[in-house]
């Protein structure tokens, strides 16, 4: 399971557990303070997904630190996410995406 969630003042949260037991846990805004299992591993997905970051001087410039957060989300559980699943007019605040999305040839995509 993994959990992307971020609210109206951009507070953001994410959680990733196995066998319900959490394996990762940090705020996507600031990914280099987390609680991991595996820090190194996550490091590593950190680094290749760009969510490892100096921040800008503008506060009205935010990095794309849900997108990343994401791709992490799809990356981790396998789960291939979907334009429909983002869209805002069609989501409430929630939404839980839970199978897996095969291609027409039967193997499953590429992830981030």
């Amino acid at each position: 399971m993994a959990s992307v969630e971020r609210n109206v003042n951009h507070h953001s949260h994410f959680v990733h557990a196995v066998d319900g037991r959490v394996v990762d846990r940090f705020d996507p805004m600031f990914a280099h303070w987390s609680d991991s299992t595996d820090p190194e591993r996550l490091k590593r997905d950190l680094e290749e997904l760009g969510m490892l970051w100096d921040f800008d001087p503008d506060p009205e410039v935010f990095p794309p630190y849900v997108e990343g957060a994401l791709a992490l989300a799809e990356r981790r559980t396998g789960v291939r996410l979907e334009p429909r699943h983002l869209d805002p007019g069609a989501l409430s605040h929630r939404a839980s995406i839970a199978r897996y999305y095969e291609s027409p040839e039967g193997t499953f995509p590429e992830l981030a």
